[in-house]
């Protein structure tokens, strides 16, 4: 209904009874998960008073205003406490790592579903640094590519290789044919860079070495 972003975040809830949308803006994710039955309820959280506005518009044309909470807060500063989902997407990574570092005690047994629109790898190095455990992760193309992390904090310290932090552990262990593609066009923007530094060398090593394996 809202894209193909919007719909794979929402397919990406399970049997949940309560989302919590970081960032909320029109809204259409949570109208997505509540339409599709992946929800029973939702709490749609904006730090700006007119996307919240906008979002309870939105919400409301679909006659689901009483399914859901709002909040004109800054990110996980009033979460609900019976939120097992939390839904953070279209942030930057830096933002988002921001945001999560700030309420990390209020986070133990919900299910994360991060997008960051830029500084993935550095997103992930926050997770496994702080025991969460990547269960699933996906790159998706909607006019442009998006990468998808689904995560949850576990007892243990998580060990990535630079390899994973860069591209994913799950991205790495089960490539898809958009996962390949998204390594090849940028690829062939890096050989586009007249003088790459020596992190753009060796992200390209790393990418040619995984796009050599591929089947």
């Amino acid at each position: 209904m809202f894209g193909k972003r919007i719909e794979k975040l929402a397919s990406l809830i399970k049997d949940s009874k309560k989302i919590a949308d970081i960032g909320t803006d029109h809204g259409y994710l949570v109208i997505e998960a509540l339409l599709e039955g992946k929800t029973l309820k939702a709490q749609a959280i904006d730090n700006k008073k007119m996307p919240l506005l906008r979002a309870k518009e939105n919400i409301a044309n679909f006659g689901l205003e009483e399914k859901v909470s709002f909040s004109l807060s800054n990110g996980l500063d009033d979460l609900e406490k019976d939120v097992d989902y939390i839904i953070m997407s279209g942030l930057g990574g830096s933002l988002i790592i921001s945001l999560l570092e700030e309420n990390l005690n209020k986070i133990n047994k919900q299910t994360l579903i991060l997008q960051a629109n830029r500084n993935c790898a550095e997103l992930r190095s926050f997770l496994s640094e702080n025991s969460f455990k990547i269960e699933y992760e996906e790159v998706i193309f909607d006019d442009k590519y998006y990468e998808i992390i689904v995560t949850k904090k576990i007892d243990e310290k998580i060990k990535l290789t630079d390899k994973e932090v860069l591209f994913g552990p799950y991205n790495l262990k089960h490539p898809n044919n958009v996962f390949y593609n998204y390594l090849e066009d940028e690829y062939a923007r890096y050989e586009k860079i007249k003088y790459p530094s020596k992190q753009v060398i060796h992200k390209k090593s790393l990418i040619k070495e995984i796009l050599t394996k591929r089947k």
